[in-house]
């Protein structure tokens, strides 16, 4: 992105200066570009729609939306920066102050997962959509597919009737075609964002279908296509992201149904009964 960023500012130069306002308003203003219409950025930049397109033609850029696209692109790459594999990184040194950092990072995903305000107003707004749901289906592929798995147990348990669109042996999309209107879908999308379910979310979306995501970042891909997201931090500092936030989220799902439905609880009460008869669990 940086680089992306200096390019813009070594051309300035040269640009008009209605146009040079259009560069100074993307380069302060850059991580909001995805979200914005040519419109938006000539009235905050305080120029004419005329001089941002201008701007993208200097870039060499044929129109302001494969500019945005671009942006988007550059930015999604700066958020895989993280993704960073260095052998200086492994040596004894270092131990004590990544398992430091580690730990660090951890808790602060959990506090930004958690106390995100948008995120506590959207579990409540889930289960309205979950009760609604004929069937609630969750999706995710590679490491998303275990939130996909893992959550289909949790909302199981609590009697809600679901079944998980992973990779599996390949029938994903046979599953994505038996989902109907009048069911739900719960995705999860991590970066690096699997290419298969933003197409799938892409065609559910187009058939009406209702979509919950669970994503990392406004600039998921998945994200223009969800009626629902929550936003889990996944900071790290190593080649693997953090997922504790997204695995709290879940359990305070989880803790907000069984807290709010009673028929939840006899759900509960009831599968217990049922581990007792086939004597599912290991007991000394």
């Amino acid at each position: 992105m940086q680089n992306f960023l200096e390019k813009i500012q070594k051309r300035q130069s040269a640009f008009s200066p209605a146009v040079r306002k259009v560069a100074t308003y993307i380069m302060e203003h850059y991580s909001d570009i995805p979200f914005c219409t040519i419109t938006d950025v000539a009235t905050a930049a305080g120029v004419s729609v005329t001089s941002v397109i201008k701007f993208c033609t200097e870039m060499q850029y044929s129109a302001f939306s494969e500019f945005k696209q671009a942006m988007r692109d550059h930015i999604q790459q700066t958020l895989i920066s993280h993704y960073n594999i260095n052998d200086d990184n492994f040596t004894e040194a270092h131990q004590q102050s990544v398992l430091d950092e580690v730990t660090r990072l951890d808790i602060e995903n959990i506090h930004r997962t958690m106390n995100n305000p948008i995120n506590q107003e959207n579990i409540k707004k889930f289960f309205h959509l979950a009760e609604k749901a004929h069937i609630i289906y969750t999706m995710g592929f590679r490491t998303s597919a275990i939130f996909a798995t893992y959550t289909s147990l949790l909302l199981r348990m609590q009697g809600l009737t679901v079944f998980p669109i992973t990779p599996g042996i390949g029938d994903y999309i046979d599953k994505m075609l038996t989902v109907h209107s009048d069911d739900l879908v719960m995705a999860f999308s991590f970066n690096r964002y699997s290419k298969d379910v933003v197409k799938m979310l892409k065609t559910l979306h187009d058939r009406k279908i209702p979509i919950v995501l669970v994503t990392d970042d406004k600039l998921s891909p998945s994200y223009v296509y969800a009626d629902l997201v929550f936003t889990c931090s996944t900071r790290t500092q190593n080649y693997v992201a953090s997922y504790v936030g997204c695995m709290s989220l879940l359990n305070s799902i989880f803790a907000y149904g069984i807290s709010h439905y009673k028929s939840y609880v006899k759900s509960l009460s009831q599968l217990e009964q049922f581990y007792s008869d086939y004597e599912t669990f290991y007991e000394p």
